[in-house]
């Protein structure tokens, strides 16, 4: 089956969501580290879709994301 697809980041409604990043910002480098790494070699268990079921979300983007704390 494979997984759910995200929306094109280039793709332009109001401002394409690359103009919104500066060009030296550290999420730059996150998001091309964890482009170049091999998740599941580095301990990731969900990796590859299931063959059954509903399709979960990639785990790259997944990985890129911030925790959001609850006590801030």
């Amino acid at each position: 089956m494979g997984y759910i697809k995200g929306t094109n980041r280039s793709q332009m409604t109001y401002w394409a969501l690359e103009d919104l990043v500066g060009t030296e910002s550290i999420v730059r480098v996150i998001d091309r580290f964890i482009e170049v790494c091999d998740l599941e070699k580095l301990g990731f268990i969900r990796t590859k879709a299931a063959e059954t079921g509903r399709p979960g979300y990639e785990s790259k983007p997944l990985a890129k994301l911030e925790p959001i704390r609850m006590d801030d």
